[in-house]
């Protein structure tokens, strides 16, 4: 592991904890649910954009690879994964949901097809 590398991971780790933390001190009990306008609206949506960030971060480099060496199969889980989370989030709007059944179908269609 670099350093460069490392130095993200602690300010991403930083970034997420103030995300967590400064709604439930700034909002007091109720937390991020009692903040209304351009604030709520903007930590309401840091859920997803986390979750699509990560995704992103974590499928290029395991789709690049898949098709520069011919591994098509790799290519169609990571596809099946994201078409699932895609559509469960579109159907129930809940990330964790999603996530985890994306997450499902991915590791599914990889045992299938390796």
């Amino acid at each position: 592991m670099n350093l460069e590398f490392f130095l993200v991971c602690v300010v991403v780790g930083v970034g997420t904890y103030l995300f967590r933390y400064l709604p439930t001190r700034i909002g007091g009990r109720a937390g991020a649910r009692a903040m209304s306008g351009r604030l709520g609206a903007f930590l309401a949506s840091v859920g997803v954009a986390s979750v699509a960030a990560l995704l992103a971060a974590s499928l290029e480099p395991v789709l690049a690879g898949a098709l520069t060496s011919g591994r098509l199969g790799v290519a169609a889980a990571a596809f099946a994964g994201l078409v699932t989370t895609f559509a469960l989030f579109r159907w129930r709007n809940d990330v964790a949901l999603a996530t985890m059944a994306g997450a499902a179908v991915y590791g599914l269609v990889f045992w299938l097809v390796s």
